[in-house]
């Protein structure tokens, strides 16, 4: 059905990789590092710089131009009548009014984008120590289905096989040993993909990209996933 809908040939399809089971996860501390330059964070960061400077913006528009003025005049004095000159420096005092439409509408501008910052740092946060937590409770459980429910199966099926073709046992023994290893197969397979899948919600989470891979200290310590 898929193959058709994706307009695929299923005769060019070659066999996929068999699912790896993963041995390990970055460790906590590190993610929350990488997540520092988020993209969604830094877009923040960005919006919030500029909400900023727009309230700077605005406040120096209220702000009258500096002034120098230069005048002469001709006053008496004892002696006389003198020339005298006076120079005059005009800088306003910034005490804006609070009234400003401009600068209330830039302020609170500003304090959305902090707000929205901040909400957007927990909830990156949390998803991330919960993709962790998850995480390593799958590999924890396909490990232990692996070594008490998997191999077990596998070596029973073996075994059955065994009694059954030197005549010790039944077809119905040997089915039910079948159907008991499968299902513990398909069980070991599902772990592994819910595994993969919440490497990615944990990849996302902690903003790194889900198409490459990078040579850095912490991508190593994924040995094994990547």
């Amino acid at each position: 059905y898929f193959a058709r809908l994706l307009n695929i040939d299923v005769a060019a399809v070659t066999d996929m990789d068999s699912l790896a089971q993963m041995k390990q996860v970055w460790p906590l501390s590190d993610l929350l590092q990488r997540q520092s330059n988020h993209v969604r964070l830094m877009s923040g960061q960005q919006k919030l710089t500029a909400a900023r400077e727009e309230v700077d913006l605005v406040k120096s528009s209220l702000l009258d131009d500096p002034e120098i003025s230069i005048s002469r005049s001709r006053d008496s004095f004892t002696q006389g009548r003198e020339d005298v000159y006076a120079v005059m420096f005009n800088v306003q005092i910034p005490l804006w009014s609070s009234g400003s439409k401009e600068l209330s509408r830039a302020k609170y501008n500003a304090g959305q984008q902090n707000i929205q910052l901040q909400k957007d740092k927990r909830e990156l946060e949390m998803r991330l120590k919960q993709s962790h937590t998850h995480l390593n409770h799958l590999i924890e459980q396909a490990q232990h289905h692996k070594d008490k429910v998997l191999l077990p199966s596998s070596k029973m099926l073996e075994l059955t096989s065994r009694g059954f073709l030197s005549g010790e046992l039944n077809m119905l023994t040997l089915l039910d040993a079948h159907n008991t290893y499968f299902s513990a197969q398909l069980r070991y397979y599902e772990l592994l993909a819910q595994s993969w899948r919440e490497l990615a919600d944990l990849r996302l989470a902690a903003g790194i990209t889900l198409v490459s891979v990078d040579n850095s200290a912490t991508e190593q310590t994924m040995k094994g996933v990547n």
